[in-house]
């Protein structure tokens, strides 16, 4: 009997612990939602005004704070790494505020996801994003390498370089667009789930593209192709942003 009992104790305790990770996890999910917009709204290539965007964001994290900030105890880098995101969303706002440097903002804005991502790895937390993210680095410096050169001025060591970049980049992308999206997890309807398999669709497509260009040898095609990688990868990202709320 007493081997009965603490079967299920030990059952209901992984249950109670399963529930306070997916809890999380979605808390970080409606984060990003938050996250996302303004993020996208502090970027050069938004004219938006990004005030309500981070006052939203600011209140979303002040619940999440709230609600996860003794989360686990057992990480010691757990509250630590919360105080750096509310301080890195705090210099963030303020710069917003005094209608300082956008690009300020936004650089402090991009560490809260890497701080994020680094707790969520500890944590061994499979989240979507972090796998976004994962291809989201190698592919800037890919694309920023191709921006800086006009069919004129790419050279065949730049045409080298990047067909040596592309194969990492391009199984680092196959690697996630297998990845099956917890569409729960997100709050996404049957739309918005179709939307991120046409937008995953696209980007393969924008990759197919650039290793024919590539192979082609054909510096217009290059350049032509790497500028249709970042574009559509951001409308991918922007998927998990709610961006209904305006000025």
């Amino acid at each position: 009997m007493k081997k009965v009992l603490v079967l299920l104790g030990m059952v209901a305790l992984l249950g109670c612990s399963g529930n306070l990770e997916r809890g999380l996890v979605k808390g970080m999910a409606a984060l990003d939602r938050a996250y996302i917009p303004v993020l996208f709204y502090t970027s050069a290539e938004s004219e938006q005004d990004p005030s309500t965007a981070m006052k939203r964001l600011q209140d979303e994290w002040n619940y999440f704070r709230t609600r996860f900030y003794y989360y686990d105890r057992q990480d010691t880098a757990w509250q630590a790494s919360l105080n750096q995101v509310g301080a890195l969303i705090a210099e963030a706002g303020n710069i917003v505020t005094r209608g300082g440097d956008k690009s300020l903002a936004h650089a402090s804005l991009e560490e809260v996801q890497r701080v994020l991502g680094a707790l969520r790895d500890r944590q061994g937390i499979d989240y979507y994003l972090d796998g976004l993210m994962v291809f989201h680095y190698p592919m800037e410096e890919f694309v920023s390498l191709a921006a800086a050169r006009t069919p004129m001025t790419l050279t065949r060591n730049d045409i080298r370089t990047l067909g040596r970049m592309l194969p990492s980049l391009r199984s680092t992308w196959d690697s996630l667009a297998t990845v099956s999206l917890d569409t729960a997890l997100f709050g996404f309807d049957e739309k918005r789930a179709s939307l991120v398999t046409e937008q995953v669709m696209l980007e393969t497509i924008s990759l197919d593209a650039l290793q024919q260009a590539l192979n082609s040898g054909s510096r217009n095609a290059i350049i032509t192709a790497a500028a249709e990688i970042k574009p559509e990868f951001v409308k991918l990202y922007q998927l998990f942003g709610d961006f209904t709320l305006r000025e």
